[in-house]
């Protein structure tokens, strides 16, 4: 079974993406500890390395990660500390941005090369997604 990572700070939201994802046939894990993420803006450690230790220590398969508006500095530290990490680098990533973000968040994301769903999204588009960037990883599961 694939493994997905939920990082968010709407504890609510992050709960029922853990349940359309574990019903969708993903092992999800929600890690509302975002807010350690933003509580670590001061610090030059990895954006919140409480999260980051964790997801070394899962390696999920797919990495699902809010960008909210006003936090929006440490959510990228967490980014580029996952980004920059062997083990991690290799994971996919859905980055999900406010649409009230700053002009051509969205775009300068997709064209660094990364996968992202502009707020509000459809949980069903975020499945499929997910179902699209993991299907070798599926197929093999599958066989295994």
């Amino acid at each position: 079974m694939a493994t997905t990572a939920v990082i968010d700070d709407d504890s609510v939201f992050a709960h029922l993406l853990r349940e359309v994802l574990t019903d969708a046939g993903y092992d999800t894990r929600v890690f509302r500890a975002i807010s350690d993420v933003y509580e670590a803006e001061a610090r030059e450690s990895a954006g919140g390395d409480v999260v980051y230790q964790q997801l070394r220590a899962m390696q999920p398969d797919a990495i699902v990660l809010d960008i909210p508006v006003g936090r929006r500095v440490a959510a990228l530290a967490l980014l580029d500390a996952i980004r920059s990490d062997t083990a991690l680098g290799a994971r996919r990533l859905i980055i999900c941005v406010p649409p009230d973000g700053p002009a051509g968040a969205a775009s300068s994301l997709r064209e660094a090369g990364y996968t992202t769903l502009v707020k509000p999204f459809d949980l069903d588009e975020l499945v499929a997604l997910i179902d699209h960037i993991l299907v070798p990883q599926n197929r093999y599961m599958l066989r295994g």
